[in-house]
Protein backbone atom coordinates (compact mmCIF):
# COMPACT_ATOMS: atom_id res chain seq x y z
CA UNK A 1 0.00 0.00 0.00
CA UNK A 2 1.93 3.12 -1.36
CA UNK A 3 -0.35 5.85 0.97
CA UNK A 4 1.18 5.63 4.13
CA UNK A 5 -1.18 8.45 5.71
CA UNK A 6 -4.07 6.41 4.54
CA UNK A 7 -5.80 9.82 3.67
CA UNK A 8 -6.58 8.41 -0.29
CA UNK A 9 -4.01 11.11 -2.03
CA UNK A 10 -0.65 9.53 -2.79
CA UNK A 11 2.41 12.63 -2.00
CA UNK A 12 5.59 12.39 -3.75
CA UNK A 13 6.71 11.09 -0.49
CA UNK A 14 4.78 8.18 -0.52
CA UNK A 15 5.20 7.62 -4.73
CA UNK A 16 8.87 7.45 -4.23
CA UNK A 17 8.79 5.10 -0.90
CA UNK A 18 6.19 2.63 -3.08
CA UNK A 19 9.29 2.79 -5.79
CA UNK A 20 12.07 2.50 -3.53
CA UNK A 21 10.65 0.80 -0.56
CA UNK A 22 14.52 -0.08 0.99
CA UNK A 23 15.00 4.18 1.28
CA UNK A 24 13.53 5.61 4.29
CA UNK A 25 10.58 8.30 4.22
CA UNK A 26 12.86 10.65 6.33
CA UNK A 27 15.57 10.20 3.86
CA UNK A 28 13.13 10.78 0.85
CA UNK A 29 11.27 13.44 2.50
CA UNK A 30 14.95 15.15 2.74
CA UNK A 31 15.37 14.25 -1.29
CA UNK A 32 12.20 15.82 -2.08
CA UNK A 33 12.75 19.02 0.57
CA UNK A 34 16.15 19.97 -0.91
CA UNK A 35 14.70 19.56 -4.54
CA UNK A 36 11.38 22.35 -3.84
CA UNK A 37 12.55 24.65 -1.34
CA UNK A 38 14.60 27.02 -3.99
CA UNK A 39 15.54 29.34 -0.82
CA UNK A 40 18.01 26.44 -0.17
CA UNK A 41 21.57 27.39 -0.33
CA UNK A 42 22.29 23.77 -1.67
CA UNK A 43 19.22 24.03 -4.24
CA UNK A 44 21.37 25.42 -7.43
CA UNK A 45 24.20 23.10 -6.59
CA UNK A 46 22.17 20.14 -7.87
CA UNK A 47 21.72 18.77 -11.69
CA UNK A 48 19.00 19.67 -13.49
CA UNK A 49 16.98 16.95 -15.42
CA UNK A 50 18.29 18.58 -18.51
CA UNK A 51 21.68 17.94 -17.26
CA UNK A 52 21.17 14.70 -16.13
CA UNK A 53 19.29 14.23 -19.62
CA UNK A 54 23.04 15.31 -21.41
CA UNK A 55 25.03 13.17 -19.21
CA UNK A 56 22.43 10.08 -20.40
CA UNK A 57 22.75 11.26 -24.05
CA UNK A 58 26.48 11.13 -23.55
CA UNK A 59 26.76 8.06 -22.18
CA UNK A 60 24.02 6.41 -24.43
CA UNK A 61 26.77 5.14 -26.78
CA UNK A 62 24.86 3.39 -28.92
CA UNK A 63 21.95 5.60 -29.32
CA UNK A 64 19.29 2.99 -28.02
CA UNK A 65 18.07 5.38 -26.21
CA UNK A 66 18.44 3.37 -23.11
CA UNK A 67 21.76 2.90 -20.99
CA UNK A 68 23.02 -0.69 -19.95
CA UNK A 69 24.98 -1.48 -17.27
CA UNK A 70 28.56 -1.42 -19.46
CA UNK A 71 27.54 2.41 -20.76
CA UNK A 72 27.26 3.62 -17.49
CA UNK A 73 30.14 2.16 -16.30
CA UNK A 74 32.12 2.74 -19.29
CA UNK A 75 30.39 6.63 -18.89
CA UNK A 76 31.54 7.09 -14.98
CA UNK A 77 35.23 5.55 -15.79
CA UNK A 78 35.88 7.93 -19.07
CA UNK A 79 35.10 10.89 -16.48
CA UNK A 80 36.96 10.07 -13.57
CA UNK A 81 34.09 8.28 -11.57
CA UNK A 82 35.63 5.21 -11.20
CA UNK A 83 35.40 5.09 -7.48
CA UNK A 84 31.94 5.34 -7.76
CA UNK A 85 31.19 3.02 -9.99
CA UNK A 86 33.49 0.25 -7.69
CA UNK A 87 31.38 1.57 -5.00
CA UNK A 88 27.80 1.95 -6.26
CA UNK A 89 28.12 -0.42 -9.10
CA UNK A 90 25.65 -3.06 -7.25
CA UNK A 91 23.39 -0.47 -6.23
CA UNK A 92 22.61 0.72 -9.66
CA UNK A 93 20.69 -2.26 -10.57
CA UNK A 94 17.79 -1.25 -7.99
CA UNK A 95 17.00 1.38 -10.06
CA UNK A 96 16.61 -0.53 -12.97
CA UNK A 97 12.81 -0.46 -12.36
CA UNK A 98 11.58 -2.38 -15.08
CA UNK A 99 14.14 -5.30 -14.65
CA UNK A 100 15.21 -4.88 -18.55
CA UNK A 101 18.73 -4.58 -17.18
CA UNK A 102 18.82 -0.99 -19.02
CA UNK A 103 18.12 2.15 -17.76
CA UNK A 104 15.69 4.49 -19.58
CA UNK A 105 15.95 8.41 -19.16
CA UNK A 106 13.41 8.37 -16.79
CA UNK A 107 15.19 5.58 -14.52
CA UNK A 108 18.13 7.31 -14.99
CA UNK A 109 16.99 10.74 -14.15
CA UNK A 110 15.97 9.43 -11.02
CA UNK A 111 18.98 7.29 -9.98
CA UNK A 112 20.82 10.57 -10.36
CA UNK A 113 18.61 12.57 -8.52
CA UNK A 114 18.88 10.16 -5.82
CA UNK A 115 22.79 9.87 -5.80
CA UNK A 116 23.01 13.72 -6.52
CA UNK A 117 21.14 14.11 -3.21
CA UNK A 118 23.55 11.92 -0.88
CA UNK A 119 26.65 12.49 0.05
CA UNK A 120 29.41 10.03 -2.21
CA UNK A 121 32.38 9.59 -0.66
Amino acid sequence: QADDSSDKQLSFCELLGFFYPNISQAALQRFIDQYEDESNPIHGKHLSCEAIEAVFNKYDTDGSASLSIGELEQGLVTNGLEEVWKKYSGVFARYDLDGNEEFSLEEFVMLMAILDSCVIN
